[in-house]
């Protein structure tokens, strides 16, 4: 299998061979701590590929991708061969490099993957995982991962962490990440039953922006105490300069489920 699928200079080779056999510390990932904890083997290539991978759901979207074909219920067969279309038209583009290389790396496929191969790869690819038994940690500990830092919501009460921790013949150290997005998002619709649960996590209501404010501070000791060394955050918004907008009073607004003006909360 090559690992220099795409590096065509001796410069180039040079310098991966340098760092190849180094260990992989992801600080950022979208893994699940429960799959990880299971260990359970992947059934085909598309629950690995697409089961969570939101920059191939991005580019599928972008190609006109119908939503089932996505993270719907369509056939995992279906949704790989949609990929492997939408992939045809990304030439240049990180995930067409990623797809191939790992192709070559975890499969031992080098062909193209084109909507004309689907098919064939799909097959040789889950006849690959059935024969070695690939699961999250196989992959992992392939990978030669050292540690993983997951995606994790404040009011997440880190029980996978947890057990994952607790076992001592898994070498890969799994930590959260605090991702505060369901949060700081006061405009989703239902931001109320949001900050319900977290007062309930917390065991106070959340009621005020202070109470907010003190409820993550909660949160973030219990997720430094689990590990957590790192934060992440998704802004889909950034509040407009005006002085007449109160914080604290737009906050009571979210929290009585009423809109929040547009001048309030983004450009």
């Amino acid at each position: 299998m090559r690992n220099d699928l795409f590096l065509k200079s001796d410069v180039a080779k040079n310098l991966y061979d340098a760092v190849r056999d180094l260990p992989i510390v992801d600080y950022h990932c979208h893994l699940s701590p429960k799959e990880i904890l299971e260990d359970r083997e992947f059934p085909d290539i598309a629950q690995i590929w697409l089961g969570g991978d939101h920059y191939k759901w991005r580019l599928m979207r972008a190609c006109g991708v119908p939503e089932a074909l996505i993270t719907g219920g369509a056939e995992p067969r279906e949704k790989f061969r949609a990929w492997a279309a939408c992939l045809e038209t990304a030439m240049g583009n990180p995930l067409y490099v990623w797809s191939h290389m790992e192709l070559s790396m975890f499969f031992g496929i080098e062909d193209t993957l084109t909507a004309e191969s689907a098919d064939d790869i799909f097959d040789r690819a889950n006849a690959y995982i059935k024969e070695h038994h690939l699961s999250p940690r196989k992959l992992m500990l392939q990978s030669h991962v050292e540690l993983v830092a997951t995606t994790d919501d404040p009011a997440d009460s880190l029980e996978y962490h947890k057990e994952i921790a607790k076992e001592k013949n898994f070498p890969v150290r799994v930590v959260p990440s605090f991702r505060t997005d369901a949060a700081l998002n006061i405009c989703r619709a239902n931001y109320r039953d949001y900050a319900l649960h977290l007062g309930e996590v917390c065991g106070f209501s959340v009621e005020t922006l202070d109470d907010l404010k003190a409820a993550l501070s909660k949160r973030l000791d219990f997720f430094c105490e689990n590990g957590c060394r790192v934060s992440d955050i998704g802004i889909e918004g950034f509040p407009k300069e005006d002085k007449s907008c109160d914080a604290a009073e737009t906050f009571k607004k979210a929290l009585k489920g009423k809109t929040i003006p547009e001048n309030e909360f983004r450009n």
